[in-house]
């Protein structure tokens, strides 16, 4: 089985050779080709050949065997908002489009397509180079895609204080991520949709927010992203072990249908299994930050060995979150070289 092969095997839960690795790599392969994030996002535009480039080159040293095909996911100058992109550094959502709230009523969702030839240039870069890698499109969920157009802690006031504002807003988002979704997929031969929820978060909104709020939208991504043909790893973020209501949670959410659920930091293995056995495979791992970044060495060996003793078959290796720039390169081969022993 090549690395695709082996990557679509475990995540639709058949069998595979090996366990294997994907990176949710967001800026790092930047710093293996040592080129300024300038040069990437030129004049503010997204590049997608160099980006497509740099992905390949993190994959390159690295030997992952799926990866994102894009720097970009939504791109807020599309209705109005700022990036900034520091020389050595991860670009940031200078102003968010809707920091006024009116500013909603200016755009349509749809105007996202004539900003993603720029993303399916870096897809298409990647599968014309390397069409034995697994290929996914990172797209937020539509209360995260809310978030970052209306800014985290103006989205926060509004849920308490706006409720109906915020239920138009994450409408609004739903079409923006949908219309991202149908376009790309039209263009480009994708494995999986990484659907990210880092937003949707049990420990930051609750749970009725969440329920009111984001289950009834991620049932309707999975559903419409299913209806493509394309299976989904689900990425949400928070502590969804830590008791018997976050459990509950967990199980609603895998029961949502996703094939591959992508879990983050401070979970627990064991009850992540329970939950997830025979409905979907598991993607998962390290802890990006503690592990990765803080280190040492040997500790990165002794969490990737504890972990992989955790699981059997449907399963694929990933730090807890994505990787950027300024992350230890070193350590991730670490990581890389401790997983094939």
């Amino acid at each position: 089985m090549n690395r695709r092969e082996t990557f679509n095997a475990c995540m639709m839960m058949e069998p595979a050779d090996r366990v294997p690795v994907f990176l949710f790599d967001l800026s790092l392969g930047m710093d293996v080709l040592d080129i300024p994030t300038t040069d990437v996002f030129p004049g503010g535009r997204f590049d997608g050949k160099i980006g497509g480039k740099c992905i390949l080159a993190l994959q390159e040293y690295l030997g992952q065997d799926a990866v994102i095909g894009t720097y970009r996911s939504i791109d807020v100058t599309a209705f109005g908002g700022e990036m900034a992109f520091p020389e050595r550094g991860v670009p940031y959502i200078k102003r968010s489009p809707f920091k006024d709230a009116d500013d909603i009523y200016k755009y349509e969702a749809e105007d996202i397509a004539d900003h993603l030839q720029d993303s399916v240039n870096s897809f298409r870069t990647i599968r014309e180079a390397r069409p034995d890698l697994g290929l996914l499109m990172n797209i937020p969920a539509a209360m995260s895609t809310a978030m970052v157009l209306r800014g985290l802690e103006n989205f926060l006031m509004d849920l308490s204080m706006n409720p109906g504002y915020s239920h138009e807003l994450i409408s609004f988002a739903a079409d923006v991520s949908k219309t991202s979704i149908d376009v790309v997929s039209h263009k480009v031969d994708l494995d999986a949709v990484l659907l990210t929820a880092a937003y949707d978060n049990l420990d930051m909104i609750g749970q009725d927010m969440l329920r009111e709020f984001s289950f009834p939208w991620l049932r309707k991504s999975e559903k419409h992203i299913h209806n493509l043909g394309i299976p989904i790893m689900f990425h949400p973020h928070g502590g969804l072990t830590e008791d018997v209501d976050s459990e509950r949670i967990l199980s609603e959410m895998i029961d949502m249908g996703f094939d591959c659920f992508y879990y983050g930091e401070t979970i627990d293995h064991n009850k992540m299994l329970a939950h997830a056995h025979d409905k979907c495979s598991l993607c998962g791992g390290i802890d990006t930050f503690t592990t990765i970044y803080l280190g040492p060495d040997e500790r990165v060996r002794d969490d990737v060995s504890r972990y992989l003793k955790h699981f059997d078959g449907n399963y694929i290796f990933s730090p807890s979150c994505s990787v950027d720039r300024k992350l230890s390169l070193p350590r991730l081969k670490i990581m890389m070289d401790t997983i094939s022993q």
